[in-house]
């Protein structure tokens, strides 16, 4: 009978103790597993640690021997080849045909996108700038604006890297970049080098891009590079031109804001080609972004508050639109830009609200008096 229960008491503590080491070893294997496989949550801490691992991979194919410039090009070029697989056009646009709401809700969540496996070119942008953060890469996202052949306004969002104290232009949804020497990835070239037809493409096998180049639509997706009325802005910000017809703004296909919505960006400034002459115009701001405590809305002509709605400003050939940048976030999201060449034609076609907003802007100045100039 003792022995019975020896036995049994052995039994049970065997068993105890296997479950006791049953539930403490993954809680001890976690942090290695997770490093080792890339198991995280976060869809950028995993595909930052996946483009390390396959960058660490090739270093050891070569005998350890990759310096720190050469590591970075490789975390560059496996990010961009990562993202937009793992992110597809392709797929993007079979959900934009099937299920427009529910694409349009997740736009702006950018991990969420990576996670599900879809982005176009200013989600690749920033899915890609983010993986090289954590790489501690030196990147900016580089924007263009152009008119196609078709005359239509169109955009696209790319990248750069900074290695070897020059900063080298990746394309990260087409897949392409440039080298001077074919077999040199060390002779990544600028964008500036990339503009002036230096060099040579190297693009992959992204299906996305063969789909236009090498099918029915004979349509070259890096033709923006060459494109009529190229407008390039790097770091979200700069002076952007929009175009006048029939002397009125026209911000299609355009950034429809001002200002500066980040501390180590660049504000962003406009500046209306072809103005003809001194005129007043209607700014519509339609959301205010940021503290806006000490910034105003800037021209050659004057300052102005930024307040939401309608703002009557003057402005001059060649002047800027601008909102002030004082050490704070501040930038507005434009409705619309109403050009006035003729003052008593819009006081003819709307007399109360002209009469009203220039009430408001001489309120305005006897308000701020000298701070508004």
């Amino acid at each position: 009978m003792d022995l019975t229960l020896r036995l049994n008491r052995q039994v049970r503590l065997r068993i105890f103790l296997g479950l006791l080491i049953s539930l403490i070893s993954p809680v001890l294997a976690g942090k290695p597993e997770t490093k080792l496989y890339c198991q995280y949550k976060d869809a950028f801490k995993q595909n930052a640690c996946m483009t390390e691992h396959a960058v660490q991979g090739i270093n050891h194919s070569l005998s350890d021997n990759l310096s720190k410039d050469d590591l970075d090009i490789y975390r560059a070029l496996e990010a961009m080849n990562l993202v937009q697989t793992l992110a597809g056009s392709g797929r993007y646009n079979y959900l934009a045909s099937t299920s427009q709401g529910a694409l349009a809700l997740s736009m702006n969540e950018q991990s969420q996108m990576l996670k599900r496996g879809y982005g176009i070119c200013g989600n690749h942008q920033a899915m890609f700038l983010e993986i090289m953060k954590l790489l501690k890469v030196d990147a900016r996202p580089v924007d263009f604006y152009y008119i196609d052949d078709q005359e239509r306004p169109c955009s696209h969002a790319a990248a750069e890297v900074k290695i070897a104290n020059k900063w080298r232009y990746v394309d990260i949804t087409w897949g392409s970049i440039w080298v001077k020497e074919k077999n040199n990835l060390s002779s990544l070239l600028s964008l500036e080098e990339v503009l002036n037809h230096e060099g040579q493409v190297m693009s992959g096998i992204n299906s996305w891009y063969l789909h236009f180049k090498y099918t029915r639509f004979v349509y070259d997706p890096l033709e923006y590079l060459q494109s009529k009325h190229l407008q390039i802005l790097r770091n979200k910000g700069g002076l952007l031109m929009v175009p006048l017809i029939n002397n009125q703004v026209k911000l299609d296909g355009l950034p429809r804001y001002i200002g500066a919505n980040s501390l180590v960006t660049p504000p962003l400034r406009m500046k209306f080609e072809n103005l003809p002459y001194p005129m007043e115009a209607i700014v519509d701001i339609q959301r205010q972004g940021g503290l806006c405590k000490t910034s105003f809305l800037k021209t050659s002509s004057g300052v102005y508050p930024v307040q939401i709605g309608k703002t009557l400003i003057k402005i001059r050939p060649e002047s800027e639109l601008a909102i002030t940048k004082a050490n704070e976030i501040c930038y507005g999201v434009i409705r619309n830009i109403e050009l006035i060449p003729d003052r008593d034609t819009k006081i003819a076609e709307a007399p109360v609200e002209y009469a009203t907003l220039k009430f408001i802007a001489y309120l305005n100045q006897r308000i701020y008096g000298k701070t508004m100039g």
